[in-house]
């Protein structure tokens, strides 16, 4: 068995302590709702999930901003934006 010297002793118990603080706010974000109308990760309401809609309507935004692309851009996110529907 090592001897820990005690700053060694402190350091290990400040990793601990670190270590258990992160658990915790992990536990607390998997409990709390995104703010909307559906749940988080296991949404129930499919393609209706105003998350997702969201989501890809950000996605397809970001798309269109890709100028050097053209119309394979504009194509593209009308492409990301159906599944919406």
């Amino acid at each position: 068995m090592t001897d820990w010297t005690k700053e060694e002793d402190e350091a290990f118990n400040d990793v601990e302590k670190q270590s258990n603080l992160g658990k915790q706010i992990l536990r607390d974000r998997a409990n709390k709702s995104s703010g909307m109308d559906c749940c988080t990760y296991d949404c129930v309401q499919g393609r209706n999930c105003p998350v997702r809609i969201k989501a890809l309507e950000e996605v397809a935004l970001e798309i269109e901003k890709l100028k050097a692309f053209g119309t394979t851009a504009e194509s593209f996110a009308s492409f990301v934006r159906s599944f919406k529907k």
